[in-house]
């Protein structure tokens, strides 16, 4: 990929829409999340891509499915459509990667082949270890690796908006779309790259900073981090009843190019995820049979 120069003209205004600088075209994409069919952030990146041109088909749980990773609902399905303005959208009760399923299933045919999953926008960063426990992550993850044909996707991620990090819910929004924006036109730039994502069987994991853009210092591709700055733990309710918890901890130095250093430095980070579980020293190491003597 590109990387340099794609990092570099994702921070440049574009006079002109992309596609009237080159040969790109309308995508077949499926919008989803793991916040829910109606949050900001959703809505936000449904605009933006129906803006540029694409043809966007909106489907997410009907309610907060967060850390639900690629997992799949296998209890009884209800699709229930709905609009969002003059957006048409359909609301499942049901995982991200479970609407992914449906959707590539039922929302898209031979004759409009699912092109691209986008996931987001995803109110909370997604960096680190947190990554496999994310269903915005999971949902790209399961597209890339279960769906057949394979379908790419990106996901992407920025700061919760409830971490008193916007003076207001204006700002948020304000920040949310330039976060769409920008999303829009990495999938642009991409189509016009002959080595991007779209064609090397990649997805990719895209955390957003909180930060006006003025502030963003630019684009880095990295690793995902093995740095965990939290600790997940059981709160009693009451008798029998529990929920999940975390804690912020330090986390210490991180590997280098990790997703987590270059974020907080004010980088927007793209991690570029194959969903391959297997790990590399595996195939280095002689085999070994346990029947052996």
């Amino acid at each position: 990929m590109r990387l340099f120069t794609l990092a570099l003209l994702l921070l440049i205004p574009f006079a002109l829409h992309a596609a009237e600088q080159c040969d790109s075209r309308p995508l077949n994409i499926l919008l989803t999340n793991d916040d829910g069919f109606d949050t900001d952030g959703i809505k936000a990146l449904h605009r933006r891509l129906v803006t540029f041109g694409h043809n966007v088909k909106r489907i997410a749980p009907d309610r907060n499915y967060s850390g639900s990773a690629a997992s799949l609902t296998i209890s009884e399905l209800e699709l229930v459509a709905t609009t969002d303005g003059e957006l048409p959208v359909y609301a499942i009760n049901g995982s991200p990667a479970t609407s992914v399923l449906v959707g590539a299933s039922i929302l898209f045919s031979q004759d409009e082949p699912l092109q691209l999953v986008v996931s987001g926008i995803n109110n909370g960063a997604n960096l680190g270890p947190a990554t496999t426990l994310s269903g915005t992550v999971g949902s790209t993850v399961f597209a890339l690796r279960v769906l057949n044909p394979s379908v790419p996707g990106i996901a992407i991620s920025t700061a919760q908006s409830t971490n008193d990090v916007f003076d207001s819910n204006d700002q948020y929004l304000h920040h949310l779309a330039n976060v769409a924006d920008f999303i829009a036109r990495l999938i642009d730039e991409s189509l016009c790259a002959e080595d991007s994502f779209l064609q090397s069987g990649q997805s990719l994991s895209v955390n957003y900073p909180p930060l006006d853009d003025f502030a963003i210092k630019g684009v880095r591709f990295g690793r995902q981090g093995l740095r965990t700055d939290f600790a997940l733990k059981i709160v009693a309710l009451g008798e029998g009843s529990y929920r999940i918890g975390a804690d912020d901890i330090e986390g210490g130095a991180d590997i280098d190019f990790s997703d987590t250093a270059f974020y907080e430095q004010g980088f927007i980070t793209v991690v570029p995820i194959d969903g391959d579980n297997s790990a590399a020293p595996a195939f280095d190491v002689t085999p070994i049979s346990l029947l052996d003597p």
